[in-house]
């Protein structure tokens, strides 16, 4: 089933994508058509138009999209690249625990995983900002 209106979740009309982060959103008038910007207030979950609600502004507007700077971009690539780190840091503490259990060619196993992860960990965090 598709959305008519375009909102990022069917279920919460009028509340645009990252609803936990105050930004500025493409918005176009249903009746007009006309294509404005505007900011969402996340300590309020509400728009800077006078206060408007999201139910408000999910009967007047189609949500176009997200309007994102360099920087917020920058924020959000940090942020998954802290998630795909701690994926790694858990497969190698999981495999410094195995370590201290297992013997022969599964200590080895254990060893490598634990080696391999760490250095994924130290690559992912490392990526930095794009050039």
């Amino acid at each position: 089933m598709t959305n008519p209106t375009n909102w990022p979740n069917p279920e919460r009309p009028g509340v645009p994508m990252f609803p936990e982060r105050e930004m500025r959103h493409v918005l176009k008038k249903k009746d007009t058509g006309k294509v404005i910007i505007r900011n969402w207030k996340s300590d309020g979950q509400h728009w800077d138009m006078i206060g408007r609600s999201a139910s408000w502004c999910s009967d007047t507007y189609f949500y176009e999209g997200t309007f994102i700077t360099a920087t917020q971009i920058d924020e959000l690539l940090a942020g998954e690249r802290e998630r795909c780190a701690e994926i790694a840091r858990r497969n190698m503490n999981d495999a410094a625990g195995r370590m201290q259990t297992d013997a022969g060619e599964a200590w080895v196993r254990a060893y490598a995983q634990r080696t391999m992860a760490n250095e994924i960990e130290v690559e992912i965090i490392n990526l930095g900002t794009a050039p």
